[in-house]
């Protein structure tokens, strides 16, 4: 590896060190107390903070919260459970069908059997994410804004006899059900035929019906108070009716044996439970609490009404995905988590200790390209130079030099020794005395010294003979 790859490697590994210390930015794009689009909750953080009210932001889970606490849940998705479709009383009415279109053994038409009661569906299981009882119990006082659409997830769109998260049960409590979303009722609603063919299609609270949940929280809905419906509250809960100008409110469809603090057009808004020394406060929607709405008629009074008779809160923040420690390894090192990681870091440095203590290993390259002549050469030259067959190393080298000789006067390959020596004496550029050692094929040669010396004057006669 080059020295520039490894001051790479290594600059990253030190960046993402310091990543892990670093603590990250919060952003102003959620929907929480930090959050300034329409569906956020900036706007009455700081209205509150403006009027001198010590509110705050809880980060903690709800079994550990001090007791005596105020704490406001808003549109938490982690306390609902989810609600299984109950299809048993579909299958039975299409089985009751079946059999009534069928005649009897002569034909006869058979009165249709009444349909069998369907089961009762299972009751949802209580959250395990999410359980107030024991701080409830202690004396703590807790508030939980229903979110308005029921918060889908991966598993309710995997499996088809879930619809959805919403709130029929909050962590341990059974929860009175509530009245369809302002869209679903209006698709929901029998056609009564009036309508003509070429009606135009009534339009909901918002003006808009094309728009899905998110388009609605991101645009914050219309802007033009004339089309925007008006809700009033009453109930001990407020000193005196408040009017809500906004989107249609959802509402409980029952008390179900729970104080009812707050209606909205005659519906429980706002009930009440007690759990030992603590309370639970439900509030069936909690949109007007968002920054899209609560400069809208008397959402920011009916704000004010919870604080006034529940106490300043402190504003849950943790079922938002958020933690107080935005340092990942600081928070890393108080999480569950930190006994796995320290085993993967024991796991990396004894991988990294076992690889050094082995002796590195040293390949020596192969060269892939062609090979070279001058190895050759060189090799062939040892070999020469080992031999002891002087007689024999002299009669190649003649033949070497005869050759190189023919390919100088552009003769053939198998043109003979003695063509080339005719050649050269009729040019008259090598003295005669020169090429009788081209024809002197079995003159003795004894020892290295004669070799060398019968060498240097071929080679000499080479070069005078190709000038």
């Amino acid at each position: 590896m080059s020295r520039a790859r490894r001051s790479a490697i290594a600059a990253i590994v030190v960046l993402a060190v310091l990543g892990l210390f670093w603590p990250s930015k919060r952003t102003h794009l959620e929907a929480n107390t930090f959050g300034t689009v329409p569906g956020g909750q900036r706007a009455l953080f700081e209205l509150l903070t403006d009027l001198g009210l010590p509110v705050s932001r809880s980060y903690l889970p709800p079994a550990v919260l001090p007791p005596q606490d105020v704490v406001w849940w808003i549109e938490p998705t982690d306390a609902c459970t989810r609600v299984v479709a109950d299809r048993g009383a579909d299958e039975t009415a299409d089985a009751a069908d079946d059999e009534g279109a069928e005649g009897g053994p002569e034909g006869e038409a058979v009165a249709p059997a009444p349909p069998a009661d369907p089961p009762a569906p299972p009751d949802p299981p209580a959250s395990p994410l999410w359980d107030p009882a024991p701080w409830l119990e202690a004396g703590g006082t807790g508030l939980v804004f229903l979110p308005t659409e029921p918060y889908w997830s991966l598993a309710s769109a995997l499996d088809p006899t879930l619809v959805g998260t919403d709130c029929t049960r909050l962590g341990p409590f059974l929860l009175p059900e509530r009245d369809a979303p302002e869209d679903d009722a209006e698709t929901d609603a029998p056609d009564t035929g009036e309508a003509g063919a070429g009606a135009e299609e009534p339009e909901g609270a918002d003006g808009d019906r094309g728009l899905d949940p998110f388009e609605r929280w991101w645009s914050g809905e219309p802007d033009a108070d004339d089309d925007l419906p008006v809700q009033v509250v009453e109930g001990d809960l407020v000193g005196e009716p408040r009017r809500l100008q906004g989107p249609r409110l959802r509402r409980f469809l029952g008390d179900g044996g729970l104080r009812v603090r707050a209606r909205v057009d005659g519906a429980p808004f706002v009930l009440e439970k007690r759990v030992g020394a603590g309370r639970l406060v439900v509030v069936a929607d909690g949109r007007f609490l968002t920054n899209a709405w609560l400069d809208r008629a008397d959402a920011a009074p009916l704000a004010l009404d919870l604080v006034r008779a529940f106490g300043v809160p402190a504003f849950d923040e943790r079922s938002h995905g958020l933690r107080r420690e935005q340092r990942a390894l600081v928070y890393l090192a108080g999480s569950p988590a930190l006994p796995v990681f320290g085993g993967l870091v024991a796991l990396g440095l004894l991988a990294l200790w076992r690889g050094s203590a082995l002796p590195r290993r040293a390949v020596a390259e192969a060269d892939p390209g062609a090979p070279e002549l001058e190895r050759f050469v060189d090799s062939l030259a040892t070999l020469y130079a080992r031999s002891r067959d002087h007689a024999q190393v002299a009669r190649r080298y003649r033949e070497l030099s005869v050759a190189r000789l023919r390919r100088r006067l552009g003769l053939p390959p198998e043109t003979p020794a003695r063509a080339v020596v005719e050649r050269l004496r009729g040019e008259g550029r090598v003295a005669p005395a020169d090429l009788s050692l081209l024809e002197a094929e079995d003159a003795p040669v004894r020892g290295a010294a004669e070799l060398r010396g019968l060498a240097r004057r071929l080679d000499a006669l080479v070069k005078e003979a190709c000038r």
